[in-house]
């Protein structure tokens, strides 16, 4: 489908660090704690290895993996963007075009070059469903014992916390057995700025959705 320089990108943030929390996520009971809303989360001794992380920009519809976030463009730039490829399905402004071409994001006509995600039941959504499923049944069936193990009382609670551990050691392993392979803009992010296109991806109704 044309997403191969993306893959890790799109097993990250859309994989395990997008749809996989749609299956498992625990916001309920948490709104207006302290006058609050929204989702704690500890962290306790800091992982050695790759720490990638996910940005969302527009509707969470424009998606940026990323070790140092500063190597994008700007929030701003990124978000008027994923307003103008929500309606035009390309980049019409000419002062974002200039700024997303040194990036590789974009031809001089506006055209995208990173994958977009359609709204549709395809063979790529086949293979997410049948990912989070499996990853799904897999935690369920060893989250009992960790609830048990560190006196978690809710076992989906368990399952999340389970998670957000596994989810390294997936990377990890795909990542030492050349499942997936480093993108260059993480290797040398001035050398490599213009590769940024392979580690963003744009879905159509938002990454949530």
């Amino acid at each position: 489908m044309g997403f191969e320089n993306n893959a890790l990108s799109l097993v990250f943030s859309y994989l395990l660090d997008g749809r996989m929390w749609t299956k498992l996520v625990l916001f309920d009971e948490i709104n207006n704690h302290a006058g609050w809303s929204g989702c704690y989360w500890v962290l306790y001794e800091p992982r050695k290895d790759l720490k990638f992380g996910t940005n969302g920009f527009g509707d969470m519809n424009f998606i940026l993996t990323y070790l140092n976030s500063e190597v994008s463009p700007s929030s701003k730039t990124m978000d008027e963007s994923a307003e103008e490829i929500s309606k035009f399905g390309k980049i019409n402004n000419p002062q974002l075009i200039s700024k997303l071409i040194p990036y590789g994001l974009t031809n001089s006509n506006g055209d995208i070059q990173f994958p977009i995600i359609k709204k549709q039941q395809d063979r790529f959504h086949h293979i997410i469903k049948k990912l989070v499923d499996s990853i799904s049944s897999e935690l369920k069936s060893n989250c009992s014992n960790i609830a048990t193990q560190y006196n978690i009382s809710d076992e989906k609670t368990a399952m999340v916390i389970l998670y957000h551990e596994v989810m390294w050691y997936l990377m990890d392993n795909l990542i030492q057995d050349n499942v997936l392979h480093i993108p260059a803009v993480f290797k040398d992010e001035k050398k490599n700025k213009q590769r940024l296109n392979e580690v963003v991806f744009f879905v159509e109704g938002g990454l949530m959705q």
